[in-house]
């Protein structure tokens, strides 16, 4: 971001413009998602150590999103114990302020290590992936109202 920011014409003392890149993009969202949870008081010590490892990253950035999305949604959000292997549970609860009522929230991203082209897609080659994904978000089903956020 840095590196990019280098490439506007600045004058000393002056505010400037600069169109964000993708990576600018993805630090400025991580940023606003991280300022979110920490601001409503709701940032897990262990997602934060989940972003700091390559192979845990992809899940965690998108458990982040989702919390963040909710709490900018309007909800009040309560993070199960994720250390309690005993049960089976979703992400989190979260309590609608507007209406009160209760959710479950579970949030699912597949980690597909190959590359695909558009052209493997259209020939029914590669597959989206989401049953095993969706098949384990309903596994956590406990009867009360329930949100799956899924990225394919």
């Amino acid at each position: 971001m840095r590196e990019h920011e280098k490439t506007a014409s600045v004058k000393q003392g002056k505010l400037f413009y600069i169109e964000s890149n993708g990576a600018m993009h993805a630090y400025l969202s991580l940023a606003y998602d991280l300022y979110v949870l920490k601001d409503n008081l709701k940032l897990q010590a262990e997602v934060v150590r989940r972003l700091k490892r390559n192979e845990h990253f992809p899940g965690a950035r998108y458990e982040l999103l989702v919390a963040a999305t909710c709490i900018r949604a309007g909800f009040e959000i309560k993070h199960e114990d994720e250390t309690d292997n005993t049960r089976r549970h979703p992400e989190f609860i979260a309590k609608h302020k507007a209406t009160s009522i209760e959710f479950d929230f579970e949030a699912k991203k597949r980690n597909r290590q190959v590359k695909f082209g558009i052209e493997d897609f259209n020939n029914g080659k590669a597959k989206l992936g989401v049953r095993n994904l969706l098949a384990d978000a309903i596994d956590k089903f406990r009867g009360k109202p329930f949100i799956v956020f899924l990225d394919l």
